[in-house]
């Protein structure tokens, strides 16, 4: 029974973290794309603190195309954290925009969830 339940709640996890995965490459994608943020100077800001957040939190790999690798040494809580912990620069002056510039990562991330 232990076994079952331990295979069931890993299996659980797997698909939290290849959701998060998911999300992130999304994310990425639209970034990239010029779809989450303000500008084209806002997107690049944002991915930009996006690649090297993941690189700080040892997490490039979610940045990567999936591959068959296994999630075995990924705590859920952990890469949850390190995600949320992933911080847009503070000042940064975004060419035409009109208002205080306040595109942030952390509200994009909180969605991968």
């Amino acid at each position: 029974m232990l076994t079952r339940l331990s295979v069931t709640l890993n299996g659980i996890r797997d698909e939290a973290i290849r959701k998060a995965y998911s999300g992130i490459q999304l994310l990425k994608q639209n970034l990239y794309a010029g779809k989450a943020g303000c500008s084209n100077a806002c997107n690049a800001m944002l991915l930009g603190s996006l690649m090297q957040g993941l690189h700080r939190s040892n997490l490039l790999a979610f940045a990567q195309p999936l591959t068959s690798q296994s999630f075995t040494n990924i705590r859920l809580d952990l890469l949850w954290g390190n995600l949320l912990q992933i911080e847009t620069p503070a000042s940064c002056k975004i060419p035409h925009c009109k208002k205080r510039h306040s595109c942030k990562l952390a509200p994009l991330l909180g969605g991968i969830f």
